[in-house]
């Protein structure tokens, strides 16, 4: 099975709760697909990801990366969870690098 997130995560505005979602979804083995924006889109959402989020998220809940495509400012990456663990507190995942608040339209 795989979780799949394309196109609406970038427009939530509780990120942990979103990340959380996907880790509890998941079982050891699963795939959890991400296509995000990483740079200013038209859509203006309200996230902008860089490759260092999912880096960090990855080391934090001992995913794998398997797959990882930039194009055209989006990043698509699949992340396999690898153990069954609780999903890192959210004090730690607000430290993660590479997510930011839009400033310009969502100030």
């Amino acid at each position: 099975m795989e979780v799949i997130n394309v196109g609406i995560s970038e427009y939530l505005p509780d990120q942990y709760q979103l990340f959380n979602n996907f880790h509890v979804q998941a079982v050891v083995g699963d795939g959890m697909r991400h296509v995000v924006p990483v740079e200013r889109m038209s859509d203006k959402p309200m996230w902008i990801y860089e490759y260092k989020f999912f880096f960090w998220l990855s080391y934090y809940n001992q995913y794998e990366e398997i797959n990882r495509i930039v194009y055209d400012g989006i990043l698509d990456i699949v992340l396999v969870k690898t153990k069954e663990t609780p999903f890192i507190p959210e004090d730690i995942f607000k430290l993660i690098p590479g997510l930011t608040k839009n400033k310009m339209e969502y100030a």
